[in-house]
């Protein structure tokens, strides 16, 4: 409930916490991966170094360190999966199996005169 003031700036504030307060509920943030192979594990501690970088230093310095260490982990598994899978494809004779997702799309960044095919 707000309580009134005189203070135009106090008010301000707890109209706009009132505000957040019943948004967050209703409209979650939205975690944004770069790269799928990033787990949940991964992004809490994103989210734990975030908030830790101004209230205490050596706090973010140890998460940083563990989140370089958790990313660094996650991505060699994955790509360690990918190798896996095309040796298994390779195998048995379906060399073009491992790259079935891939998607080919034009470049953006290139002109229209000069616009190449990129794999993503």
């Amino acid at each position: 409930m707000l309580e009134p003031s005189k203070d135009i700036d106090t008010e301000e504030k707890q109209i706009s916490a009132a505000i957040i307060e019943c948004a967050i509920p209703l409209c979650p943030s939205i975690r944004r991966r770069t790269q799928h192979w990033i787990s949940d594990e991964c992004l809490d501690l994103v989210e734990k170094r975030k908030k830790a970088k101004h209230a205490d230093f050596e706090e973010y310095r140890r998460l940083n360190k563990e989140v370089r260490k958790k990313l660094k982990e996650e991505r060699e598994a994955y790509w360690n999966q990918v190798a896996a899978e095309m040796e298994e494809a390779a195998n048995i004779g379906r060399y073009t199996k491992p790259f079935d997702g891939w998607v080919e799309r034009p470049n953006p960044r290139m002109t229209t005169s000069r616009r190449r095919t990129i794999l993503l």
